[in-house]
């Protein structure tokens, strides 16, 4: 009988609504929800966060691809470009050459007026790449060579 007492009143405790232990107990259940809940949107947000990650890695790989194209296109270009320098430099040599062979041929002889009485007098140096000095690079050069 006096079990019979103790578990009837320990029932009773339990199912008080005012028990500190049930209050707790509720309170740690419904925490417990509250971080599942935040660790299954913790891991959705990563999972986003890696499909964007992967989606913008491959995009920007393809931009660099194409970027790396252009830059190579770009250099063979300027290696082009390079050679009409020179061969554009070295047609300007020939051409005030010709001028001044045009202009002596008129001196020679005034009548036939073969050149024009505009003199270039500008012609520029060609340097040992090919490309044209400036004129007070060749200054210089003229004075290190006379050293």
């Amino acid at each position: 009988m006096r079990t019979q007492m103790i578990i009837t009143l320990s029932l009773a405790a339990i199912a008080m609504p005012g028990c500190i232990a049930n209050e707790i107990r509720d309170g740690l259940n419904l925490a417990n929800e509250n971080m599942v809940n935040i660790n299954e949107s913790i891991n959705r947000v990563e999972l986003q966060l890696s499909n964007i990650q992967e989606t913008q890695l491959a995009e920007l790989q393809i931009k660099l691809e194409k970027i790396s194209t252009i830059d190579q296109s770009i250099a063979d270009v300027n290696e082009d470009l390079d050679g009409v320098q020179i061969s554009l430099t070295r047609l300007d040599e020939h051409l005030a050459s010709l001028r001044k062979t045009l202009q002596n041929i008129d001196s020679t002889i005034p009548f036939l007026s073969l050149a024009d009485d505009e003199e270039v007098t500008d012609v520029p140096e060609i340097g040992p790449d090919g490309n044209p000095i400036a004129p007070d690079d060749a200054a210089s050069e003229q004075q290190d060579t006379n050293k």
